[in-house]
């Protein structure tokens, strides 16, 4: 993993001891057929089912993996058979330090990719014409390296690995994904899982212990929901279990991509908000059209309510409301 070109300013070229990489215990949420599955052929690289029980493409998007840095948790080593429609992604943990990470993008996501990476002592070189104050303040103090300018070939060049934070240029997203392929870099464009060959997990972190949350790219909302119960700071109140949330990885997915299809926006916090329990309950009792109902009319309402200056209305409410037990 030598660097070509030299080290950008406060990095040190260095050896890394073994391992670079730490592979965690995993659980696995599975789920059992549903009359949701989806008809048709395979992607490349996916095995088609030929007995009873086990998963249709459909079902696998209802994978949600929580990585744990821990011993004695097993894994299923069954899962790597199973059909695919979206990637199973390889849950790993990563040795960044004095390794060359190319952030393209340095707006407000882009600001929160370096913030991050500095935190794990990773060399950060940022490509973008413009940037926030704060990562231009970590560049005028020689944090990391800003090339003030749009990505061009050749800037993946020694990189571990590229994050794409800005996706507003299509054009660039598939020509770094092209350079990324060629070079074997690793690369994240973020909320376009089809250019991704990783993703960012969702993650819990107390002392050494780190509790990292996927639904492979199926809902960001339910990630941040994940890391929220994990950590104890979630405003809005549950009487359900965590792992009962993951059966609505599927649907989620499908209010994602119809959204998408629409051209429809949906604030964050108004996502968080229509994670309910009544939403869990019909999931788990097979309605699911009821739930795509509900769950669309609940999001929707983001499109024509008052709130303003990034605050959801909806979400406020939610968490002022008393916890059922008091």
């Amino acid at each position: 993993h030598s660097r070509v070109g030299g080290n950008p300013p406060s990095c040190t070229h260095h050896v890394i001891p073994t391992p670079h990489h730490v592979i965690p215990a995993t659980i696995t949420s599975y789920p059992p057929p549903s009359r949701h599955s989806r008809v048709g052929g395979n992607p490349p690289g996916c095995v088609r089912p030929t007995s009873i029980g086990i998963p249709t493409p459909r079902e696998i998007e209802r994978n949600l993996i929580i990585l744990v840095l821990a011993a004695g948790v097993g894994y299923d080593w069954n899962r790597s058979e199973q059909p695919c429609e979206m990637p199973l992604y390889y849950p790993i943990f990563l040795d960044l330090r004095g390794r060359r990470v190319v952030v393209v993008g340095g707006g407000a996501m882009g600001e929160e990719k370096v913030v991050r990476l500095l935190e794990y002592d990773a060399c950060v070189v940022v490509i973008s014409p413009d940037v926030t104050a704060r990562v231009a303040k970590l560049a005028a103090g020689e944090r990391i390296e800003w090339t003030r300018r749009p990505y061009q070939r050749g800037d993946l060049q020694g990189a571990f690995v590229a994050i794409v934070a800005d996706t507003s240029d299509d054009a660039a997203n598939h020509a770094v994904s092209d350079e990324a392929r060629e070079r074997n870099v690793p690369l994240n464009v973020a909320d376009v899982p089809e250019l991704c060959t990783w993703i960012t997990p969702s993650v819990a972190r107390r002392g050494e212990v780190v509790v990292a949350t996927s639904t492979g790219g199926a809902s960001p909302a339910l990630a941040r929901l994940f890391r929220e119960m994990l950590n104890g700071t979630s405003r809005l109140k549950s009487t359900r279990d965590l792992m009962e949330f993951a059966d609505l990885a599927p649907l989620l997915s499908d209010a994602r991509a119809e959204l998408r299809d629409r051209g429809v926006r949906i604030p964050l916090d108004h996502w968080q908000a229509s994670l309910t329990d009544d939403l869990v309950d019909l999931v788990r009792a097979n309605e699911y059209e009821q739930a795509k109902q509900t769950l669309m009319e609940n999001l929707l309402v983001s499109a024509a309510c008052d709130c303003a200056g990034g605050v959801c209305r909806m979400y406020e409410e939610m968490a002022a409301q008393p916890d059922a037990a008091e």
